[in-house]
């Protein structure tokens, strides 16, 4: 595990700093200076341009004194570090690597939608692959790039969190083996009404069920005895919501929700998570825990070489994002880019999607998990 510390640089952020105290400082004297020192760090750009505006001056005087050698350690402190850590110097091919990006006092109003990761993989110098990284963390002091080796070599990546203006770039490096394990699986080339695994070249054979619920459970262990008794049936492939539920009945049986059975599914933070018709998402923010807790289903299905159908929602739920909205695309995206690198998953736009859905919009939201 690797980890490397970069800092903000103080100085550059002099101006906004100085603006912060000007706001709340009670003597007027010294207002206008500070006023006319940050108007001019602001509008630098266009003074160097017009090359005819004379850029206001900083007095010497006693308080800039203060401000500049005096300053509070707590105004100081605020400067966030950004630490990046990678998961493991070797993996296997079709497990993947990650690289966590940790940022301290983070202050972004909203780190699922003012924030972006990206970055670029390649092999040996080969062709560079771009992958998007995600906020996982309500408050955006964690975020993560994962990316999936499909074969065994030297890998080289470059990382850029990117804040507004700010931006800091992380470049490391890290080993893919030959694991055996089940990859992908893919249309057989050869035979094309066939499946097989990526890696190992095995047919699969598909014997499949449905656990739209299986993440409503509380107690994990549950979920993860589910898919154990379905893997020694040989059960290979499960269908599971990521957004939706929130039903009464289902084929006329009644679901009776207790203290260990929830059927909310909340991919987004919620007012009333356990509303049936207004739980107030907002669907600009993503629940993390939630996301988290499947992450942990698909690691225990990958164990067993089970195939998870990614359902991302269905008609019997109530509550959608409005259809093409730049919510419902964001939920698609974000969803892609966390659940992406998990070489046992595969995507269903939706189960019963024809009563809720046009064929025009599948045409159009399916490339969203490409």
């Amino acid at each position: 595990m690797t980890a490397v510390v970069l800092r903000f640089d103080p100085l550059s952020y002099l101006h906004r700093i100085l603006t912060i105290i000007y706001r709340f400082f009670p003597y007027r004297r010294i207002g206008a200076e500070l006023e006319l020192y940050c108007q001019a760090r602001a509008m630098s750009t266009r003074i160097r341009r017009a090359e005819v505006i004379e850029k206001p001056k900083l007095r010497a005087t006693p308080f800039v004194f203060f401000v500049l050698l005096v300053l509070p350690a707590a105004l100081w402190g605020a400067q966030r570090d950004v630490t990046f850590v990678q998961s493991q110097e070797t993996v296997d091919g079709y497990d993947f690597v990650e690289v966590a990006i940790e940022v301290a006092s983070p202050d972004a109003a909203n780190p699922f939608t003012d924030v972006s990761v990206t970055g670029e993989f390649a092999k040996g110098g080969g062709q560079k692959l771009a992958v998007e990284g995600f906020c996982d963390s309500p408050d955006g002091s964690i975020f993560r790039i994962r990316f999936m080796p499909a074969s065994p070599g030297n890998y080289t990546y470059t990382v850029i969190y990117r804040q507004g203006d700010f931006t800091r770039t992380y470049s490391g490096k890290f080993r893919a083996v030959d694991g055996h394990r089940r990859g992908i699986v893919r249309v057989d080339p050869k035979y094309p009404w066939h499946f097989i695994w990526e890696g190992t070249d095995e047919h699969y054979f598909f014997n499949g069920t449905t656990a739209y619920l299986l993440v409503a459970w509380k107690d994990e262990n549950v979920i993860r005895q589910a898919i154990d008794r379905l893997h020694r049936l040989k059960v290979n492939r499960m269908r599971v919501l990521l957004a939706g539920g929130r039903p009464s009945s289902y084929w006329s049986e009644p679901i009776i929700p207790d203290e260990q059975f929830r059927p909310y599914l909340n991919p987004w933070v919620a007012e009333r998570p356990n509303s049936t018709d207004n739980p107030g998402f907002d669907y600009a923010r993503f629940n993390a825990a939630y996301y988290q807790k499947f992450e942990r289903m698909l690691r225990s299905a990958r164990e067993q070489d089970m195939i998870i159908s990614i359902v991302m929602d269905w008609n019997d739920s109530k509550v959608h994002p409005a259809a093409l909205s730049d919510d419902e695309k964001r939920f698609f995206h974000y969803s892609a880019i966390r659940l992406g690198a998990f070489s046992n998953i595969n995507w269903d736009l939706g189960d019963d999607i024809s009563l809720y859905r046009s064929l025009a919009w599948s045409h159009e939201m399916g490339p969203l998990l490409e």
